[in-house]
């Protein structure tokens, strides 16, 4: 694939330089042409130029493609970005619902001491409402 884009680019220049010299060769500078062949022939070389222009950048467009499709390493090195924020983001997300387990097991532990309570479960329960109002009560 590369051999074949190094030939038309190859290619292409040769024809633009091999038109450039026959409009040098044609055209004498500083004189207008004088017939109308000389005229023809200056309209040919330049569409030829141009032709050439054009499918060099076309082959620069198939280049730069090509360069992108196979950067493998951008591709792997992006892909190693993105595994490791994920990676961070699950380590977070890990602490955070390790947290939530061990403040939840806690107030499960302290409701079942309360509700299961055989002597004074509810006076209990009214004790701790009775202290949460008065904590409430001393914020404000």
């Amino acid at each position: 694939m590369t051999q074949m884009i190094l030939k038309n680019v190859d290619r292409e220049f040769e024809t633009m330089i091999n038109s450039m010299e026959n409009i040098f060769q044609t055209a004498k500078i500083n004189e207008n042409p004088n017939n109308s062949r000389e005229l023809v022939e200056l309209s040919i070389l330049s569409t030829k130029i141009i032709n050439s222009a054009e499918r060099l950048l076309e082959t620069v467009f198939e280049m730069k493609q090509m360069a992108i499709l196979n950067d493998d390493q951008s591709i792997i090195n992006s892909i190693k970005e993105k595994i490791s924020r994920y990676n961070e983001g699950k380590t977070k997300n890990d602490q955070i619902l390790l947290q939530m387990k061990t403040e939840v097991s806690h107030l499960l532990y302290q409701l079942e001491e309360t509700l299961y309570d055989p002597f004074d479960g509810i006076s209990k329960s009214e004790e701790e409402k009775k202290k949460m109002e008065n904590e409430k009560n001393e914020e404000n």
